[in-house]
This record gives structure tokens, C-alpha cells and sequence, in this order.
């Protein structure tokens, strides 16, 4: 041990030694209290103690052991807080892990609601599972009593029969209940009869998904509610009704191994409405 280093420390040496011959004189009258305090002493390695009850340390290396014990305990404060700072980064590691498998498994269960099957699905096949296309990029391969048609907001993609008085104004957006939609079809379909259009799915997707509502800006022409109805190879899937003034109607249909999409626009036998306009709103194939 360097000589300035003990020094500088002899003496907090001489108190702790100070201390400890006291305890044992001030137990010196009674054996047993000395004896207990003297093995209490003995044991802790700091000092020894002999027959006669002297210490047979130095202050020297009384000094030796302190800085041995003080280094030792640098060194656990160290290793304890390397501990804690790991410890610390594996439990904030473990919060953000049941947050993403929470995540996953309220998805799952989404995602099978909207399939409507039941199995759990495995959270590494749910990462596989992506949008593959929005519906409207395509023109319909058939369509049946409609007037007009408009996709993705963009005028070029408007379609119209020749018979037909309709005409969409320079300024028209896809608007319903006051929300403004890029991407979608716009539809007229007739009042009477059937209006249908028709997808090739090719048996490529096992899920659809998306919004329904009348068009704001046409809301005189429409009454009271519209229905659509889905068709996969002409057996019937499902049905939304669309209503006058409300928000969107949210649809998830089941595909999986549908070639042919058929979709109707059907008016119920109490609405009056007289071709109005509908907003079919992104609709997405996965």
C-alpha cells in the first residue's frame, strides 16, 4: 500500500480501532458479553483476537483490509448497477414484447371476424397477411343498368351510357356525410329494375373490405336507404344497407376462392329514391 494513501486515511484507522477496544472494555466485567463481543469481532476478519483478548493486527493492516473491503465494495456498486441498468432495459424490452403481442392478437381476432372463420391464425402468418390492391384501380369487367361511373376521383376514368342525361360537374368529388374520398368508385345506378357491375377475382384473394354511402353533393335524388349485395360465382354472400344522412356503411366479406364478384345496387320496395348517386369507398382486396 502506498505510504501517502495510508496516511491519508490512518486516521479514520485509529477511530475505527478506537471504537472497538472500547466495546471490549466497556463489556470487560461481564465474560460472557466480552466473550460474544470478542468472537462478534473475531469473526468479521477485520481484526483478530487472541486468549488474552488483544488484537493481533497492525494498524497497518487493519488499513490493508479496509481498502481491500472498500475496493471490493466499489467494485459490487459497479457490478450492481450494470445490473440494474440491464435488469431496467430487459423489462422495458419485455413491456414493448406484450405490447406487440397484444397488438398481434387483437388483429388476429379483427382479421378473423372479417373472414369469418374462427381458427386462431399464428401471429408470424398474420405479418404475411397485406393489402393487395384497391378494387376500383380496374375497370369492371360488366356492368348492368348503370348510368354513370367515375374511379379514383379522376375524370378520365368516367364512364357513361349513351343514353344517359347524367353528367359529373367540373368541381365533383366523392363527398359523403362531409368527408371528402380520393379513392373509390362513384356509381349511378337506376331506380327500376337491377344495376349491377362484375370483378374476375380469379380466386387470387380471400377477403374485401370497405365503405358505402350516398354522395352529398346528389343527396336530393336519394330517399330513405340503398342496399348492396355481394355475390361470389352467383351465390349470395352477404348484404349492406347504405342510409340517407349517415356515416359510411363498413363491410368485410369473405372471397376466398370467389372468381366471379358480382355487386348489386338494389332500392327497397319503400325508398324513392330516383338514381341517386353512391359512393363505393376503398375498397380493398387482400
Amino acid at each position: 500500500m502506498k505510504t501517502s494513501t495510508k496516511n491519508t486515511i490512518i486516521a479514520g484507522g485509529f477511530t475505527i480501532v478506537a471504537s472497538i477496544i472500547g466495546l471490549v472494555s466497556f463489556w470487560a466485567g461481564e465474560n460472557n458479553q466480552s466473550y460474544k463481543v470478542k468472537t462478534t469481532i473475531g469473526q468479521s476478519g477485520i481484526i483478530t483476537i487472541n486468549q488474552n483478548g488483544d488484537s493481533t493486527d497492525t494498524i497497518e493492516q487493519l488499513l490493508d483490509k479496509y481498502i481491500e473491503l472498500q475496493s471490493d465494495y466499489n467494485t459490487m456498486s459497479v457490478e450492481y448497477a450494470n445490473l440494474e441498468n440491464n435488469s431496467n432495459a430487459l423489462i422495458r424490452e419485455n413491456k414493448e414484447l406484450l405490447q406487440k403481442v397484444e397488438y398481434l392478437e387483437n388483429a388476429n381476432e379483427s382479421l378473423n371476424k372479417k373472414l369469418g372463420i374462427q381458427q386462431t391464425v399464428e401471429n408470424d402468418e398474420l405479418l404475411n397477411v397485406a393489402q393487395d390492391k384497391y378494387l376500383f384501380d380496374e375497370e369492371p369487367y360488366l356492368k348492368e343498368g348503370i348510368y354513370l361511373t367515375m374511379r379514383n376521383n379522376n375524370r378520365d376514368t368516367i364512364y357513361q351510357l349513351p343514353s344517359g342525361g347524367y353528367s359529373y360537374s367540373t368541381g365533383f368529388r366523392m363527398t359523403s356525410n362531409g368527408e371528402n374520398y380520393e379513392k373509390g368508385m362513384s356509381i349511378t345506378p337506376q331506380s327500376y329494375g337491377q344495376a349491377a357491375f362484375y370483378y374476375n377475382l380469379k380466386e387470387e384473394y380471400v377477403n374485401l373490405s370497405g365503405l358505402a354511402a350516398f354522395e352529398d353533393k346528389f343527396s336530393e335524388r336519394a330517399d330513405k336507404s340503398y342496399n348492396i349485395i355481394f355475390y361470389c360465382d352467383d351465390v349470395y354472400n352477404d348484404t349492406i344497407t347504405i342510409t340517407k344522412g349517415s356515416l359510411p356503411t363498413e363491410f368485410s366479406i369473405d372471397v376466398t376462392g370467389c372468381r366471379n364478384l358480382k355487386v348489386v345496387l338494389e332500392r327497397p320496395t319503400d325508398d324513392t329514391s330516383y338514381n341517386p348517386n353512391i359512393n363505393l369507398i376503398e375498397w380493398r382486396l387482400y
